[in-house]
């Protein structure tokens, strides 16, 4: 047997480095008027308040389709932030990815239901996550989508902290 040596500083090309992309985004403005099944295409921006720092590249969106920054295995968390001054017997939102630029699969759903009557405008948290095995960033793709009983709810967004909001880490290589 031989004893085979190594510098410490080449271990994590053995054992992995940790997160090469990590960052999160967030509606800037709230998105009035939505419909089921309207893409969550307002203004996003990355977080830029408090400590926040990504790690990597950024990721691109354009007209509420996310384009991700390399090839590999991400997690996706959506937080939508909705309300509606209706009763509404469902209301949330989801994940739809592509594998091929063009038909999208719903692959993840939340839903809360509003009664009215308690409060107005009365607030709904809707979250879901999704892995998705990113093989090729031209074809690969997810967009974020609200859906509701009745129409004309309120997607909220700020531009000073986090109310509809998704984070993207890379776990690893596909």
């Amino acid at each position: 047997g031989t004893l085979r040596k190594t510098a410490a500083s080449r271990i994590k090309t053995y054992v992995g480095g940790g997160l090469s992309v990590a960052g999160q985004w967030r509606l800037a403005a709230a998105m009035t008027g939505m419909d089921a099944a309207d893409i969550i295409s307002g203004t996003w921006e990355e977080v830029d308040t408090g400590s926040y720092s990504r790690i990597g590249s950024a990721m691109a969106v354009s007209s509420g389709v996310w384009t991700f920054p390399e090839t590999g295995i991400y997690y996706i968390n959506l937080t939508g932030m909705l309300y509606d001054n209706t009763d509404q017997p469902y209301m949330g939102s989801f994940i739809a990815v592509t594998s091929d630029n063009s038909s999208y699969t719903n692959v993840s759903y939340n839903y809360n239901f509003i009664d009215s009557n308690s409060v107005t405008n009365p607030y709904v948290t809707s979250s879901c996550q999704y892995i998705f095995d990113v093989t090729n960033t031209s074809t690969h793709k997810c967009r974020f989508v609200v859906d509701s009983a009745t129409n004309g709810i309120v997607c909220d967004g700020a531009s000073n902290y986090n109310k509809t909001h998704a984070t993207f880490l890379k776990l690893g290589d596909t």
